[in-house]
């Protein structure tokens, strides 16, 4: 009974390897799914149990021999010889409709397939394309209709290509431009309407940027700035309406802002400040309203807090210890 099984890279399948040309058995009766060696009789369902668009895979005929047993998408048999290797270019059809045939094509096809399928119909098959990086091929799909397949082309951080997408409309290929960190993109993208491509901006730090971005609408641009800790932004963000830039801010732990973020109206701005265990910051926070702060008071172990914790009921004999 002839077959096809799916291989890793190596020609290895669960644990067991294999070489083409060569017979395996066993002295097991085969049960479809637990035990024998498995195939399936239609081509097509070996992509079931792979993702040829993520993953180098390699598909062999078999030769089923011996004890035969049958499931639903696969057969199980006590004996097996490896024929041969499929060849993609061949057996796959550049018109196929079926898209695991295409994507297989797309690994492993020759040039003169990929110059067919760089303008399919499909948007998945010409990401996968993109994906691939021809050089000719990304000449096409920079600017392609669909923002996926443009995205692809956007990771591979080509100049000529980056030119373009600096201005895309859609955010998510703008961010990606930005994730490169090309300075005349930062330029532009630093003052891009969508939050996200900002972000982006803000994250690789330029002193150019950050004056800008320190008073940024968006809290999550600023949290990023907060981040790199340059003085002048903490110097603005200690007072920050948003909690958790301020908690970034207090992670640095500057004199100026942890004598201002001690009295702070959010627990964890004020634990963050007790972690950096200033003794003026702890006589304060000891006698925190809140259960976590007094905690991280008493981990640093100061006698007087230690003392003043023992007869805290909300704290464990453990923490009131440690």
């Amino acid at each position: 009974m002839l077959g096809y099984k799916v291989f890793h890279e190596n020609l290895n399948s669960r644990g067991f390897q294999y070489e083409i040309g060569k017979t395996y058995q066993m002295d097991e009766e085969p049960v479809p799914g637990h035990r024998g060696f498995h195939a399936c009789l239609v081509l097509d369902d070996v992509f079931k149990y792979c993702r040829p668009s993520r993953d180098n895979y390699r598909i062999c005929k078999v030769d089923l021999t011996g004890t035969v047993a049958e499931g639903h998408h696969k057969v199980a048999s006590n004996r097996i010889t490896i024929l041969e290797e499929l060849d993609y270019k061949t057996v796959f059809d550049v018109h196929s409709k079926n898209i695991d045939h295409l994507a297989m094509l797309i690994q492993h096809g020759d040039d003169s397939q990929l110059d067919i399928l760089v303008n399919h119909q499909n948007t998945s098959v010409r990401c996968a394309v993109a994906e691939r990086g021809r050089p000719q091929d990304l000449d096409i799909l920079v600017r392609d209709k669909s923002w996926l397949v443009r995205r692809e082309v956007a990771r591979h951080g080509r100049p000529q290509d980056l030119d373009i997408l600096v201005r895309d409309i859609h955010w998510a290929i703008r961010s990606d431009v930005a994730y490169h960190g090309r300075h005349q993109d930062l330029d532009i993208l630093v003052h891009d309407r969508d939050e996200s491509v900002r972000l982006e901006v803000a994250r690789h730090g330029r002193p150019q940027d950050l004056d800008i971005l320190v008073r940024d609408e968006d809290e999550y641009v600023r949290r990023t700035v907060a981040n790199h800790g340059r003085p002048q932004d903490l110097d603005i963000l200690v007072h920050d309406e948003d909690d958790y830039v301020r908690i970034n801010v207090a992670k640095h732990g500057r004199p100026q802002d942890l004598d201002i973020l001690v009295h702070d109206e959010y627990e964890y701005v004020r634990i963050n400040v007790a972690k950096h265990g200033r003794p003026q910051d702890l006589d304060i926070l000891v006698y925190d309203d809140d259960e976590c702060v007094r905690r991280n008071v008493a981990k640093h172990g100061r006698p007087q807090d230690l003392d003043i914790l023992s007869r805290d009921k909300h704290l464990t004999a453990h923490q009131k210890v440690a």
